[in-house]
């Protein structure tokens, strides 16, 4: 970010916007709705990510008072179609339509979808205040919720078993060793222990930012993959992928 913070203003650069992450504020010092006036995360305990992304914030903030022209965006979970990776979220919502997914845990987060983030920062390009934050959120939902949304796209039925999250939190230690990984990290149970609401009417108010309903994210997101070949609809063969989609 420092890097791109001295080209930017090298190279005369007539806005920077940076992508940042709800990660970067400490919701757990917030006892309200999550807005942009969360102090940044930056205490020793938290996880490295979320301080990762508060000193970058930091760094951007700082050539702004040196005059640079740059605005920060937030965006909460990101969901969406085109998850080529896939990300931590789309590997867990595959699994929830191929019937893959044993359980859940009884925790909640704020999704958003994809392109709704991109929209966000055009708009945060085109009218956004030099130097402010705007909060890029959707709609706050239960991992059940989100679950059956997902296993209803594509005809399924939803895990059954769902885990209280202070069982969830002992346990990732020992899933994250067998699972190699996957999304069972302490820090992932950690952060939906300390998941709030957020409220994205700054970004509503300034930038016109309007995100779209959560269903329509996911059954897109479900559409997407059974048309790359990713998964089986339901009750119809799997189709092949193409040279692109691979």
């Amino acid at each position: 970010t420092a890097n791109v913070v001295e080209a930017a203003q090298a190279g005369g650069v007539g806005r920077v916007v940076h992508c940042s992450s709800l990660s970067a504020f400490d919701g757990e010092l917030h006892d309200r709705e999550l807005d942009e006036t969360a102090p940044p995360a930056e205490r020793a305990e938290l996880p490295v990510y979320d301080r990762s992304k508060a000193a970058a914030d930091a760094v951007v903030r700082d050539g702004v008072a040196r005059g640079l022209d740059a605005v920060i965006v937030h965006p909460t979970g990101v969901i969406g179609p085109l998850d080529l990776e896939p990300s931590r979220m789309g590997r867990v919502l595959h699994a929830v339509a191929r019937r893959r997914l044993l359980g859940l845990v009884s925790a909640g987060f704020d999704w958003v979808d994809v392109r709704d983030v991109c929209d966000g920062m055009l708009a945060a390009e085109r009218h956004g205040r030099s130097g402010e934050g705007y909060l890029l959120g959707g709609d706050w939902a239960a991992l059940q919720r989100i679950a059956r949304l997902t296993a209803t796209a594509n005809g399924v039925q939803p895990p059954t078993l769902t885990l209280p999250l202070g069982i969830a939190t002992a346990l990732a230690p020992l899933v994250f060793a067998v699972a190699r990984g996957g999304g069972f990290t302490p820090e992932a149970m950690r952060t939906l222990r300390h998941a709030q609401r957020v409220s994205h009417a700054k970004a509503a108010d300034e930038l016109g930012y309007a995100p779209r309903p959560l269903a329509e994210t996911v059954n897109d997101l479900v559409d997407w993959l059974v048309e790359s070949g990713r998964l089986r609809r339901h009750g119809e063969p799997l189709r092949r992928r193409s040279q692109a989609d691979r």
